[in-house]
């Protein structure tokens, strides 16, 4: 009898009823019989998973991508900056205004000082958004985007005393809503442009 490969993924085997072998019969009559093969079938290894199974993995790879991107957002950008340029004697958590951000270190140690701090934090918040992406898609950009601001301003390792997280979100907002970054920065430069908001942004 001849056989023939079942798209299916089993093996069809024809076979000609004997009544259509009798003279004057107009075709033959054929009925298939699927044979399934091994390791196919209701709970073969090409079944899907379970769609808990499914939600379980998805779960953790966002939970990953959280823990990434908060360990992110803790880098101390303004302590390395500040400890780099003044060889170790400035300390911008006390000097200053205390918060070790951009404005701070900008008034304590100048403005090369304040731009570096500003590229890397606006850096740690757009590699957070990248982690997170890899380990668990669009969803994961956004969370560790978000972790990472929480990072900034809460970091554990100096008792979740950071910095105030703006440097950090536009990073993420580069990282994950660019169209929304020009608006983000011509409010920046307005309220660097206003003195009593200048002042007030120097003092936080």
């Amino acid at each position: 009898m001849p056989t023939v490969r079942d798209p299916a993924g089993g093996t069809s085997t024809w076979r000609v009823a004997a009544s259509a072998r009798r003279s004057g019969s107009p075709r033959p009559v054929v009925r298939p019989v699927v044979r399934p093969v091994e390791g196919r079938g209701t709970t073969g290894p090409t079944d899907p998973a379970p769609a808990g199974t499914l939600a379980g993995m998805r779960g953790r790879r966002v939970g990953w991508a959280v823990a990434a991107g908060y360990l992110l957002g803790t880098t101390p950008v303004a302590d390395l900056v500040a400890r780099r340029l003044s060889g170790g004697a400035v300390d911008l958590r006390r000097s200053g205004s205390g918060n070790p951000g951009t404005a701070n270190a900008a008034q304590v140690l100048g403005a090369r000082a304040g731009a570096l701090v500003l590229a890397g934090d606006v850096a740690k918040g757009a590699a957070a958004c990248a982690v997170g992406a890899v380990v668990a898609g669009p969803v994961g950009a956004h969370v560790a985007g978000t972790a990472s601001v929480v990072g900034h301003c809460y970091p554990v390792w100096t008792g979740f005393r950071g910095g105030k997280g703006v440097a950090a979100s536009v990073g993420q907002c580069l990282a994950t809503f660019p169209a929304y970054f020009p608006i983000d920065a011509a409010v920046a430069v307005a309220t660097a442009a206003v003195p009593g908001w200048r002042r007030r942004a120097f003092a936080a």
